[in-house]
């Protein structure tokens, strides 16, 4: 299971097409600039990054 993971974040990040996430202030779908991978308070794998137009943080929650 550990490895399903490890190959499904490495998929979102490094994989040909940059993370997409949805920019609330565009109200668009935009790719992460800077992508972070990060741990959310209940310990959920998430992606942080910046809004290439506007500059406002996007967040992706990943999977289990």
């Amino acid at each position: 299971m550990l490895m399903f993971l490890n190959r499904r974040l490495d998929i979102y990040i490094q994989g040909p097409k940059m993370v997409e996430a949805y920019c609330v202030k565009c109200r668009a779908k935009r790719e992460i600039q800077n992508p972070q991978e990060i741990t959310l308070k209940n310990g959920r794998k998430a992606i942080k990054g910046v809004c290439p137009v506007c500059g406002t943080t996007l967040y992706r929650i990943l999977g289990k």
